[in-house]
């Protein structure tokens, strides 16, 4: 199923503008813990590689031609559980928060799902204008998604921590991220390992 970008998962375009709205002052007002605390440290192995032809720089073997300048670039899946207990609040929150870790200079793909992926798209700087899913809510998924596309380095999954059970070990760094109202962090490790909290 496919919902409006207002996260009620309404069709209204009045709740649009009005969920619009509250995600541009969550941009400026939010505190925003994986940015500040965690997310340069956990994602800092997380590079892609680009290269460009460059006349600035000197190829020293055929001078006629341009060199290459290489860069590298993090790349992470961020999922997104977009279950029926999340609420327009809990997406405004995680869409707040994938907006400035792309600020820092990312790549991100983001992965929609509540008991199955739904959707996975490059992030851009915007939110979209659906999310997928509203069914049951298994995690699992992603990391099983996660384990299967090695371009990625980590993975975060933004969620209200009501997941059920860790079934799949994942093979690189992973980190869960409740909402400000999801879940107890100690109970959510047990399962599902490295977890913290968007604080006020």
């Amino acid at each position: 199923m496919s919902f409006m970008m207002s996260f009620t998962f309404k069709s209204a375009e009045s709740h649009y503008s009005e969920c619009r709205g509250a995600f541009i002052e969550l941009w400026d007002s939010h505190n925003y813990l994986i940015l500040r605390t965690y997310f340069r440290k956990f994602s800092g192995s997380s590079n892609k590689v680009y290269t460009k032809k460059t006349r600035r720089k000197l190829n020293k073997r055929f001078i006629e031609n341009p060199a290459l300048k290489i860069k590298t670039k993090k790349s992470v899946l961020v999922g997104i559980d977009t279950s029926g207990s999340v609420s327009t609040e809990n997406l405004l929150e995680f869409f707040s928060e994938i907006y400035h870790m792309h600020k820092t200079g990312i790549n991100i793909d983001v992965a929609e799902c509540d008991a199955v992926i739904h959707k996975v798209w490059e992030y851009k700087g915007k939110p979209p204008e659906f999310v997928k899913g509203r069914g049951g809510t298994d995690m699992n998924p992603i990391i099983e998604y996660f384990n299967k596309h090695k371009q990625y380095s980590n993975l975060i999954i933004l969620t209200d921590g009501y997941i059920g059970e860790r079934t799949v070990n994942s093979f690189k760094p992973t980190m869960i991220v409740l909402s400000r109202n999801g879940a107890d962090v100690d109970e959510t490790k047990k399962s599902w390992g490295y977890t913290i909290k968007i604080q006020d």
